[in-house]
This record gives C-alpha cells, sequence and structure tokens, in this order.
C-alpha cells in the first residue's frame, strides 16, 4: 500500500480497544498475530459481524499466550 501511496493508520489492539474503534476502518490488516487472547478474538469477530473485512498474516493464533 505504501507503494500505491495509499494512507494507512497504524493501530495496536490493546484492551481497551472497542468495537467502535475498529468502525473507523473498513478494512483491518493484522499481520503477523501470532498470540491472540479470546478477548481480541471476540473483538474481531465482533467487527466481521458488522460488515468489517480482516485480513491475516501467516500462522495466525498458533502460539498459546500460556
Amino acid at each position: 500500500m505504501q507503494y500505491r501511496h495509499i494512507p494507512v493508520d497504524l493501530i495496536t489492539l490493546q484492551s481497551a480497544t472497542t468495537l467502535e474503534d475498529l468502525s473507523n476502518y473498513k478494512v483491518i490488516v493484522y499481520p503477523h498475530p501470532a498470540i491472540m487472547t479470546d478477548e481480541t478474538a471476540g473483538l474481531l469477530r465482533e467487527y466481521v459481524e458488522q460488515r468489517g473485512r480482516l485480513f491475516f498474516g501467516a500462522r495466525t493464533g498458533y502460539k498459546n499466550p500460556n
């Protein structure tokens, strides 16, 4: 996207991130979330259910936080 001069925002998903925060974006690219909490997964699920588009990178959620 950088090469095509498409503006992007970099965001960090935190425990305080809400669906309202994500609803400002038509598309979210989450490039390498090796560890994903149940809370983050639930938030992203809600985002997609509200017609958001979500793209993951390789090996998403393949590690356990413990």
